[in-house]
């Protein structure tokens, strides 16, 4: 600097420029170095078009794959790999292709079902409901559970599924035994319909004395019971019922115990009250068949005789259709 008090303006420095200050806004001011064009929006990660533009920026060998190709939105491709990242580590069964031989199937199988038939645990009971019905408790016989286990096995079950197949089972056992109930019972019927229309007014009399029969030869014969008891079809059959109503006369004649008492079949049956009336009818049959001319010639005596002989009769007619 000079000491010069009155220095030569042509010796002084130049001043420095002032910086202009930096523009507030308005026009002519250029452009503004962070502009707010909206880039600092938060993306949606639902939108399809946003994902398509994602996708659109990937190589073309990635973006066809069905991975992205079926994929709507970045959201649900977070999920997938969330999925993904889940199941990492579980075990996976393969999906079974057509062309699998024996060895596949079975090494299939064996990630399924239990190692050993003891795998599956049957149900002690199942209660079982058909439309309009009562609810039936149902219990498989071990025999049953076996073959059903067995099947189950082999077909590479689940214990899971197995129970279905249990319930199942005992279902469709429950249905076929009310079908087969139904069809006894309408051969049952159509039996005795064909058998009342042969013996007609005699049926009622005529069964019984089949029973009676039955009745005193099962005590002899034991396994005649489990034969009738086995089938209702062949307990009602016409050739069974007519078979005991024709030996019942006989069974009387041989003088079997009846069932329950110490006297001989025959005493209290409808073949010994029939063989009462003929002995009553052969001793006294004179009397009691007298024509009209002999009636007017009887003396008072034998009239009150023949009354009481009639009276007995009637009582022994009365004793053996008194049952029906």
């Amino acid at each position: 600097m000079s000491d010069d008090p009155n220095p030569n303006p042509d010796d002084l420095p130049e001043p420095e420029p002032t910086p202009d200050p930096t523009p507030s806004g308005g026009i002519g001011t250029g452009i503004d170095p962070s502009p707010d064009n909206g880039s600092n929006e938060p993306l949606d990660f639902s939108s399809e078009d946003t994902y398509s533009q994602f996708v659109a920026s990937l190589p073309e060998e990635i973006r066809e794959k069905n991975l992205f190709k079926e994929t709507k939105s970045l959201s649900a491709l977070a999920e997938q790999a969330i999925n993904a990242q889940s199941a990492l580590g579980k075990k996976r069964l393969p999906v079974p292709q057509e062309d699998w031989g024996d060895d596949e199937w079975s090494d299939f199988y064996s990630q399924l079902r239990p190692e050993t038939l003891d795998g599956y645990t049957p149900a002690e009971k199942h209660s079982i409901q058909l439309e309009g019905e009562d609810i039936k408790e149902v219990t498989l016989p071990e025999e049953t559970l076996g073959e059903l286990k067995q099947v189950a096995h082999d077909m590479g079950l689940t214990p899971r599924q197995f129970s279905q197949l249990e319930a199942k089972w005992a279902e469709k056992q429950v249905m076929s035994e009310g079908q087969l109930s139904e069809q006894i019972n309408a051969a049952v019927q159509d039996q005795a319909v064909a058998l009342r229309k042969e013996w007609g007014n005699d049926y009622a009399l005529n069964h019984k004395a089949a029973n009676e029969a039955y009745e005193s030869l099962v005590q002899q014969v034991p396994e005649l019971k489990e034969l009738m008891e086995w089938s209702p079809i062949v307990a009602n059959h016409p050739a069974v019922m007519k078979l005991f109503h024709t030996l019942s006369p006989l069974v009387a004649d041989a003088g079997i115990p009846s069932q329950g008492g110490g006297s001989a079949f025959g005493q209290d049956t409808v073949a010994g009250i029939k063989a009462q009336i003929s002995d009553f009818d052969a001793e006294h049959g004179d009397m009691l068949y007298a024509p009209e001319d002999k009636l007017f010639t009887m003396t008072p005596a034998d009239k009150a005789k023949r009354e009481r002989l009639l009276q007995e009769r009637t009582k022994l007619y009365q004793k053996l259709y008194g049952g029906e």
